[in-house]
C-alpha cells in the first residue's frame, strides 16, 4: 500500500523492533499479572501495582525515544536510520497496550469473558481501516499510527466498560507527573538531537545521553517515593 514499496517494509520494521521492546516488557508482565489476579480478589492492591507499572512504561518507552539515535547509530545500518523516528510511536502504542491488560481483571473476576473477543476484534478493525486509510497517504508513518490508533482504542474501550464493572484506578498525581515529565524530556530529545549525521557524535550524541540521565535523576526518585507512599 506504500508508494516505496518493499523499502517502507524494511525501514518501519527496523524502528518497530526497537519500539516493540515496550510490548515485550507488557508480556513478560502478563506471565505473572494474570495468575495473580486469578489466584484470588486483590483488588486493593490494583491500585499499586498499575500505577507502578503503567510510570515505568513511560519512563522506559521515553528512554528509548530519547536514545534511539543513539543505538541506530551503533546497531543499524544508515539506510534504516529514517525508521527510527516510528519508535515513539510504536512505544506509546505499547504504554496503552499495557493500560489494556492491567485493565483486564474485570474480564475474569466479574465473568465477562465474552468481552474479550470484542475487545481485540474493534482493535483489529481499527488497524485495518487505519492502513488501508493511513499507508497510501504517509507511508510506514501511517502503519505506526494504526498500531497506536488500535491499542488506544482498545484501552479507552475496556476502561470506559470498567467503570460499570470493576473501576481500576491510579494514583494520577505520581503518575501524571511522570507523563509530564516524560513528554518535556522527549520534546528535549526531539528539538536538541540534531538528527543521526556528521556532527552527531560531537553533538548530538552527548546532548541525547545528557538528556536521558537527568531525566532518570528526575523520574526515579518520583517513582520510589511512589512505591513508598501509595
Amino acid at each position: 500500500m506504500s508508494l516505496n514499496g518493499t523499502a517502507d517494509v524494511g525501514i518501519y520494521s527496523t524502528g518497530y523492533k526497537f519500539g516493540s521492546l515496550i510490548m515485550l516488557c507488557v508480556r513478560a508482565f502478563n506471565l505473572n499479572w494474570q495468575p495473580y489476579y486469578l489466584k484470588k480478589d486483590t483488588s486493593k492492591t490494583f491500585y499499586k501495582i498499575g500505577s507502578i507499572f503503567l510510570s515505568l512504561l513511560i519512563v522506559l518507552s521515553t528512554l528509548i525515544s530519547i536514545l534511539w539515535p543513539v543505538l541506530f547509530y551503533f546497531l543499524i545500518g544508515e539506510k534504516f536510520w529514517s525508521g527510527g523516528a516510528v519508535i515513539p510511536i510504536i512505544a506509546i502504542s505499547y504504554i496503552f497496550y499495557g493500560l489494556f491488560v492491567l485493565q483486564m481483571p474485570s474480564l475474569y473476576l466479574k465473568n465477562k469473558e465474552q468481552w474479550a473477543p470484542r475487545f481485540w476484534g474493534m482493535g483489529f478493525i481499527i488497524n485495518v481501516c487505519c492502513n488501508c486509510i493511513l499507508i497510501p497517504l504517509y507511508g510506514y508513518y501511517g502503519a505506526a499510527f494504526a498500531t497506536l490508533f488500535a491499542y488506544a482504542g482498545m484501552a479507552l474501550f475496556i476502561t470506559y466498560k470498567n467503570y460499570h464493572w470493576m473501576l481500576m484506578k491510579y494514583s494520577l498525581l505520581y503518575v501524571g507527573c511522570i507523563l509530564i515529565i516524560s513528554v518535556v524530556g522527549l520534546w528535549f530529545g526531539l528539538m536538541l538531537s540534531f538528527g543521526i549525521g556528521p556532527e552527531f557524535l560531537v553533538w548530538g550524541m552527548p546532548v541525547l545521553i545528557g538528556i536521558a540521565i537527568i531525566y532518570l535523576l528526575i523520574t526515579l526518585p518520583i517513582m520510589c517515593l511512589m512505591y513508598k507512599k501509595i
